[in-house]
């Protein structure tokens, strides 16, 4: 039986239950972009590297010993797995990495940002591991009013040359401390060995569908900044374009899949059509409540005006 999801504005027609996305309630007859088949293996999986990329549209992603799924042509993704294997951490890679090659393949730019809704455009931050994209995107939701578009992934459209943004699954990945004050969502652990953030679930938070993109903002923490403060300037040239590079998500799984000249592509089109921004974060934690996030939403809502 096939279940059809809505993520990063694709059908997403699957034999497994996926819980973490949004079922698919147009009642019109639509053929599904995307179609999740699974497969059970009895042998160990004996690829010994976790990606391969056999030819040009082509990815395999290994989970351990467990599951081995293979995507292909921007549509189709085959999960093997075995009677022991964690559904739960196949559905991680399923939606991150394996939907991350999906967009590669179709062509679209998949990148790396936590995003939230603002007078009428959506605002992504993005940065490395630990400096806090995701904690400011919820902060801005929870104190600030703000809907979320998504967190860790989206997908980038472009039409008629103007930037709009699709999310992923509507969750968040946060710290403990924090997921706990979202009291009516549905909260439980990662299930990754190097993540201690909790998968977090709200509520009627999430927009559906493309929203006009206004601009990326890339955190890096700055501890002259006050506690919860983001402070902007733009980026441009080099800057702008390194950026746009680092913003990709899994730009090295699109590498192996296309081409460097491709990707090259990929960064110019990104660079070009989006405005980058360097945010300068302050320090942040739960016990600092709800100061800065009403002057950042309106900083964000103005700067179009002011750059």
């Amino acid at each position: 039986m096939l279940i059809t999801y809505s993520a990063f504005d694709l059908t997403i027609s699957s034999e497994l239950g996926i819980g973490e996305l949004d079922l698919f309630n147009d009642s019109r007859c639509v053929s599904s972009d995307v179609l999740i088949s699974r497969a059970e293996f009895e042998n160990p999986i004996s690829q010994k590297i976790w990606f391969q990329s056999p030819s040009i549209n082509q990815a395999i992603i290994k989970i351990d010993a467990q599951c081995l799924i293979e995507i292909s042509s921007g549509r189709s993704i085959n999960v093997k797995y075995g009677a022991n294997s964690n559904q739960a951490l196949i559905n991680l890679y399923l939606l991150g990495s394996a939907m991350g090659c999906i967009l590669h393949q179709r062509g679209l730019i998949p990148l790396h940002i936590s995003t939230v809704y603002i007078d009428g455009r959506a605002w992504g931050f993005t940065a490395p591991s630990g400096i806090g994209k995701s904690t400011l995107a919820a902060r801005l939701h929870h104190f600030g009013g703000c809907p979320m578009v998504s967190d860790d992934v989206a997908a980038l459209y472009l039409i008629d040359g103007q930037p709009y943004v699709a999310g992923g699954p509507p969750l968040m990945k946060l710290q403990p401390d924090f997921a706990a004050l979202f009291t009516d969502a549905s909260v439980s652990p990662i299930p990754h060995p190097e993540s201690n953030k909790l998968k977090v679930q709200p509520k009627n938070a999430f927009i559906q569908g493309i929203v006009p993109l206004a601009g990326i903002v890339v955190l890096e923490r700055d501890d002259t900044q006050a506690r919860g403060g983001l402070e902007i300037e733009p980026l441009r040239g080099a800057e702008a374009f390194m950026s746009a590079r680092e913003a990709i998500y899994r730009y090295e799984m699109g590498l192996a899949m296309s081409s460097q000249a491709h990707m090259f592509s990929k960064v110019s089109d990104l660079a070009t059509h989006v405005p980058f921004y360097r945010g300068k974060i302050g320090e942040w934690s739960i016990e600092d409540g709800s100061v800065h996030e009403s002057s950042i939403v309106e900083r964000l809502a103005s700067v179009h005006k002011t750059f």
